[in-house]
C-alpha cells in the first residue's frame, strides 16, 4: 500500500509512516506549527495499492481527511516565589495569618488558590486572596518540626492551567507569657552590630472593634521571607513584645517592620518605626548630623576665605602703588628747591 498527503499540506510540516506489520499509518510533525499562522489543518490522505492489477491504470485510491486543530500554548500561572516558608510558634491560635501566595504579575489574570495535602487539616488558604491562616490550634505539633503542604494556584479562565508550590511550616517554641529569657534593654533604636536591645511593641489596637484594651495578645512578624530573616519578636508579657534583630548585621536606617497581632479570634497588622544606627561604647546611637541652619557650606566657606585674601591683596597692591608714587615724586623735585635747615 502507497499512503501519501495529497492536499491540505502546504508548507510540508505533515509526514506518513505506515506500519506494514500492524496496518496501521502513523501521522508524524516535521516542522512546528503556529497557533498565529495557521489554528487548523484539513489533510486529505490518499492510499493506493502498489500490487500490479488488471486493466489500463492504477485506478482511483481510498481518501480520508484528517483535521488537526493547533492549539494556543499559554503558559502555567507563575507565582512570586518557587517555594515558601513560614515560621510559626506552636502555641499560635486558629485563624492567625502565616502569609500569602501571590502571582509574580499582579495585572495577570485571577487566580484561584487551594491546599493539595494538608494531611493534619492545621492550614486553610482563601480561595482568592492566597491568604493562608491556621484552621485549628497547632495540636501535635513539635518545635523544631517541619510541616510541609502543597498549594495549588488555578488560572480562574483556564482551569487546565495550574501551577503548585510548596509550603514548609517550621514550629517554634510556645512564646511564653512571663519576662523573656534574655534581659533585653527597652529601647527606641536599634544597634548594628547588634546588641542585646528591644523595641517594645504595645500590642493594643487603636480600632476598638478589634482590640477591647485588654490581653494576652499573640504577636507575629509579617509573612515577607526578608522580615522574618532579619527581625525577630519575642513576648513581653501579655500585652506587649520585643522586636529585635535577627542578623548581627543591617544597614544603619529607618525600617519599618510589620508585626501581626492577634486577639479573641480578631487579627490586625501593625507598622513598627525602628532606626538602626550604629552605637557607641554606652549603645547610645550615633547618628549623623545633617547642615545646621545658618552654617556655612564648605563651598561658603572657601568662598569667603578666597574673597577675603583678595580684598587684603587689593589693599597691600594700593599701599605699594601710593608709596612707589610718594617716593618717585620726590626724585623728580630739583634740588635748589629743597629746603635747607637752619642751623642752631
Amino acid at each position: 500500500m502507497d499512503f501519501a498527503i495529497e492536499a491540505g499540506d502546504v508548507d510540508g510540516a505533515f509526514g506518513l509512516k505506515w506500519e506494514p506489520d500492524s496496518g496501521h499509518v502513523q501521522l508524524l510533525l516535521l516542522k512546528n506549527l503556529s497557533y498565529e499562522a495557521v489554528p487548523s489543518y484539513q489533510l486529505v490522505v490518499v492510499v493506493r495499492s502498489e500490487a500490479e492489477l488488471v486493466g489500463p491504470g492504477p485506478g482511483p485510491g481510498a481518501t480520508a481527511t484528517v483535521t488537526v486543530l493547533v492549539e494556543k500554548v499559554v503558559p502555567p500561572p507563575k507565582l512570586d516565589q518557587e517555594s515558601y516558608e513560614a515560621s510559626v510558634p506552636v502555641s499560635t491560635p486558629a485563624g492567625s495569618l502565616l502569609l500569602t501566595i501571590q502571582p509574580s504579575d499582579p495585572m495577570s489574570s485571577p487566580l484561584r488558590f487551594s491546599l493539595v495535602n494538608d494531611s493534619e487539616g492545621w492550614l486553610c488558604i482563601k480561595e482568592v486572596s492566597g491568604e493562608v491562616h491556621t484552621a485549628r490550634p497547632l495540636q501535635g505539633a513539635r518545635p523544631g518540626d517541619m510541616y510541609t503542604v502543597l498549594v495549588e494556584a488555578q488560572d480562574a479562565g483556564e482551569p487546565t492551567l495550574r501551577t503548585a508550590v510548596t509550603l514548609v511550616i517550621h514550629f517554634l517554641k510556645a512564646a511564653s507569657a512571663s519576662a523573656p529569657t534574655l534581659p533585653l534593654v527597652p529601647t527606641r533604636h536599634l544597634c548594628t552590630p547588634r546588641k542585646n536591645h528591644g523595641v517594645v511593641v504595645s500590642g493594643a489596637s487603636e480600632d476598638t472593634d478589634l482590640a477591647d484594651g485588654h490581653g494576652p495578645y499573640n504577636f507575629a512578624l509579617g509573612p515577607n521571607p526578608t522580615v522574618q530573616r532579619d527581625w525577630r519578636i519575642q513576648a513581653l508579657n501579655g500585652s506587649h513584645a520585643y522586636l529585635t534583630l535577627a542578623l548581627h548585621w543591617v544597614e544603619p536606617r529607618e525600617y519599618s517592620v510589620p508585626v501581626v497581632v492577634s486577639h479573641n479570634n480578631r487579627m490586625w497588622q501593625l507598622q513598627v518605626r525602628v532606626i538602626v544606627c550604629r552605637c557607641n561604647v554606652e549603645g547610645q546611637c550615633m547618628r549623623k548630623v545633617g547642615r545646621m541652619k545658618g552654617m556655612p557650606t564648605k563651598l561658603s566657606a572657601v568662598g569667603i576665605l578666597g574673597g577675603t585674601l583678595l580684598a587684603i591683596g587689593i589693599f597691600l597692591v594700593l599701599i605699594f602703588t601710593h608709596l612707589t608714587l610718594a617716593r618717585k615724586k620726590d626724585l623728580d623735585q630739583p634740588a635748589d628747591s629743597v629746603p635747607l635747615k637752619a642751623a642752631v
